[in-house]
């Protein structure tokens, strides 16, 4: 890592390529809201715990596929 760079920023860095990777391939609106929902959610797993966080995100897509 370079120097002033923490975790967080190059966990942000790597989103955000993840993103503008991913989202020419999606097609559907949904799927672009499963994939920001989940992002925010790593982005804030560090104030939340694990479970908090992975209960949120199941319940989303749970509510998304009906």
């Amino acid at each position: 890592m370079w120097p002033g760079k923490g975790l967080q920023w190059w966990c942000q860095r790597l989103g955000i390529a993840i993103m503008h990777i991913l989202i020419p391939f999606i097609r559907s609106s949904r799927s672009v809201l499963m994939l920001l929902l989940l992002m925010l959610c790593v982005e804030h797993k560090a104030k939340q715990s694990k479970e908090i966080v992975v209960e949120r995100v199941f319940s989303f897509f749970f509510h998304l596929s009906f």
